[in-house]
């Protein structure tokens, strides 16, 4: 699938900069937004926070602990905009590594 209209950015969770986490920003979604969770089933440790639009649109998220995510096989459809976060993580991922260099020094 190819991935377009998006930002990917390698982070950490901003309550422990120990885990990492992927930003996803979504650049075609406009408009004010507001915090909210994501609530994901299962009893792994990730998890994701969004921006939304008051339409339930994500335009930025953050997803926490995403090799976690990846590994857990209840999330395995989860999500956001239509598309499937596992998915949107392992094309952020390509992109890191298309990077190199640019987050070798990141988490």
């Amino acid at each position: 699938m190819k991935f377009k209209n998006f930002e990917f950015e390698l982070t950490s969770y901003f309550l422990d900069e120990n885990v990492p986490a992927i930003e996803v920003g979504f650049t075609n979604v406009e408009g004010r937004t507001w915090v909210d969770e994501i609530e994901l089933p299962g009893k792994g440790q990730s998890m994701i926070y969004v921006n939304v639009t008051k339409d339930g649109t994500v335009k930025l998220a953050e997803i926490v602990d995403p090799n976690d995510f990846l590994h857990d096989p209840a999330l395995n459809d989860v999500k956001m905009n239509g598309y499937n976060v596992k998915e949107l993580i392992m094309a952020a991922y390509r992109q890191f590594l298309a990077e190199g260099d640019k987050y070798a020094s990141k988490p």
